[in-house]
């Protein structure tokens, strides 16, 4: 699913692709004190006709 380490142009690339794409939805996690970005969420496969769609949440920090 993810090739890992991620490069700065690939997640550059996904980013850029997520924006064009209207079957998903993503937002950022972010811790409030101090403020830093420890995951994402959102919804893909989002389908109006059937109304379904899939749930996803990555924490990337080890601490949370």
């Amino acid at each position: 699913m993810f090739d890992w380490p991620l490069s700065y142009a690939g997640t550059k690339k996904w980013f850029e692709q997520q924006l064009l794409d209207n079957t998903r939805k993503n937002f950022v996690i972010v811790y409030k004190e101090p403020q830093m970005t420890i995951g994402i969420t959102g919804i893909r496969n989002i389908n109006i006709r059937h109304s379904k769609a899939q749930f996803y949440i990555v924490i990337g920090e080890k601490n949370f």
